[in-house]
């Protein structure tokens, strides 16, 4: 589960089964030959179960996991010296009975997280403003399955989700109106 920071800055950041979050330099990962630099960085570590979802802003990772927990990470402030961001968990959120299986974030002013979940619902968090996530919307049953594969298309406000019950929808990304099949 790949995640790369969007302001170009050199990270990878993935999420496993080992139920860590490994933050990679990608240039380093390819000059590896002959480097003495790691090219892992740091290992984040504190979900209880299999990452399932991962995604990277400027400012925060956001994961979840099996354990029916969304993380937030963020790199600590208190490091100024450091040369490489070090990230630590800033909030748990329990998400209930359900786990994610894919999610997307929008960016900007309607900053949002999608998630889509094991039982083929779609939930949109949004920030509160101190720092965490609220679950603003549950579209549920989207699909009779787990969602597999989440695409988002802010400029024409489209959800693209796909699921294992071999379908496709997109969906109004503000309404959940599917419109497509």
């Amino acid at each position: 589960l790949p995640s790369i920071i969007p302001d170009g800055g050199g990270y990878l950041f993935t999420g496993s089964a080992d139920r860590t979050i490994k933050v990679w330099l990608i240039w380093k990962a390819l000059e590896r030959a002959g480097s003495d630099v790691e090219p892992c960085q740091q290992t984040l570590a504190g979900h209880g179960s299999t990452i399932t979802t991962i995604h990277s802003t400027e400012t925060l990772i956001i994961s979840s996991s099996s354990d029916k927990t969304i993380r937030l990470w963020s790199p600590e402030t208190q490091r100024g010296l450091m040369l490489m961001p070090f990230y630590v968990c800033i909030k748990t959120l329990d998400t209930g009975k359900t786990w994610y299986t894919s999610s997307d974030v929008r960016l900007g002013n309607d900053w949002a997280w999608y998630g889509g979940d094991s039982g083929g619902s779609v939930d949109v968090w949004k920030r509160d403003g101190h720092g965490s996530l609220v679950r603003r919307k549950r579209w549920s049953k989207v699909h009779s399955l787990a969602i597999s594969g989440m695409f988002l298309v802010p400029s024409q406000n489209f959800l693209v989700t796909l699921s294992f019950d071999n379908v496709a929808h997109v969906l109004d990304s503000l309404s959940g109106s599917v419109f497509m099949t």
